[in-house]
């Protein structure tokens, strides 16, 4: 086990100083290098070999500055256009209006939405 914590010659350590989990998914003692990290929930991501790119998408995920259920629970579609190339922007998902109700989109709150009945 590529991950073990008595393993002289393991890379447990690169996961955790990412603070991100060590798997070895193949703990043949032939099978070397395959070892992968994986972030840390509420965040996705892993690689083998090497630390992860973690990314947080806050319409998805369950944390202090995530979105949750808001958008939702307003019928409304949840944007976070920053989980991939800025995951460490938070606070930054917008709702969105659903139609045929139309509104501007507002960053971390519900979307004011109207109807146009004509």
């Amino acid at each position: 086990d590529e991950c073990a914590v008595d393993c002289a010659t393991c890379e447990k350590g690169v996961c955790e100083a990412a603070g991100q989990e060590c798997l070895d998914p193949d703990q043949d003692e032939f099978s070397l290098s395959d070892w992968e990290c994986r972030c840390a929930p509420p965040t996705s991501g892993n690689a083998t070999a090497a630390a992860a790119a973690c990314t947080l998408d806050e319409c998805a995920a369950a944390c202090g500055t995530c979105a949750g259920t808001t958008c939702s629970d307003a019928g409304q579609e949840c944007i976070d256009d920053n989980q991939l190339d800025r995951p460490d922007a938070l606070t930054d998902w917008r709702c969105l209006c659903a139609a045929p109700t139309a509104g501007a989109a507002q960053v971390a709150a519900v979307a004011v939405c109207t109807l146009d009945e004509c």
